[in-house]
């Protein structure tokens, strides 16, 4: 969920499929986090979800 500019440069190969990802959802008219939970609830071979958060505020979104 991180941002373009917060993708350390280490992970900078990520910042291509990250756009791409964008790319789809803005398509859609979608969040990052509908797109992400919908591909794990539209997908028969994935059975749980886990998900980390940082704060009180990302936990109640996700939810």
């Amino acid at each position: 969920m991180m941002e373009d500019g917060d993708i350390p440069d280490h992970l900078s190969y990520a910042r291509n499929y990250l756009k791409m990802y964008n790319d789809i959802i803005n398509e859609y008219g979608i969040s990052r986090l509908e797109g992400a939970i919908h591909f794990v609830y539209d997908n028969n071979n994935i059975d749980y979800l886990v998900f980390g958060v940082d704060n009180k505020e990302q936990l109640i979104e996700d939810i």
